[in-house]
């Protein structure tokens, strides 16, 4: 293993790692790290994710397949490179900033859990095993991101974006190339 497999493996492994800590071992939601003691690890995490969806635009194999025909071609690589910009903008809009309004982090961080649900369901043929695990995944993330976010929960925003990290990862780990 060389060139761009080895490094995107080498991405997954330090996203994984970086991103558990944030999650088990520092604030509430990953974001709240955002000026604190533990805010140039987020960031390496964001830009290790970022980086991670722009290599894969860019080299992976199968880059060029389609997939979505929305009146238009919506390929790999399009939703790849609209995820990596989704989570450079998750850092450049931080929350806690004095100069942009918290609602573009949201936005932002909505774009990036968007771009690796539309990767995941439009890769997986609709009603397979892939769509049915990438469903109950990104579902069971999404859940646990929204209520941590809005009501008094056991869990905290971290779990969920945990979680939906890991079903990208298992994605990623699932489509790569042999």
């Amino acid at each position: 293993m060389y060139g761009y497999r080895l490094r995107t493996w080498i991405y997954r492994r330090l996203i994984l790692a970086i991103t558990f800590f944030l999650t088990w071992f520092t604030l509430a939601s990953w974001s709240d790290n955002a000026f604190e003691k533990y805010h140039s690890v987020l960031n390496a995490a964001l830009i290790l994710i970022g980086i991670h969806f722009y290599a894969m635009a860019l080299e992976h194999i199968r880059r060029n397949r389609e997939l979505f025909n929305w009146g238009f071609r919506v390929r790999f690589e399009h939703v790849c490179f609209f995820s990596a910009f989704s989570f450079f903008a998750i850092c450049i809009f931080p929350l806690k900033d004095s100069f942009f309004p918290e609602w573009l982090h949201l936005a932002a961080t909505g774009l990036g859990v968007s771009g690796i649900t539309f990767l995941m369901l439009g890769w997986y043929e609709m009603w397979s095993r892939g769509w049915w695990l990438s469903i109950i995944g990104l579902g069971i993330g999404i859940f646990l991101l929204v209520t941590a976010f809005a009501a008094k929960v056991p869990w905290q925003v971290g779990h969920g974006e945990f979680m939906i990290m890991l079903c990208g990862l298992a994605f990623f780990e699932d489509i790569k190339e042999k």
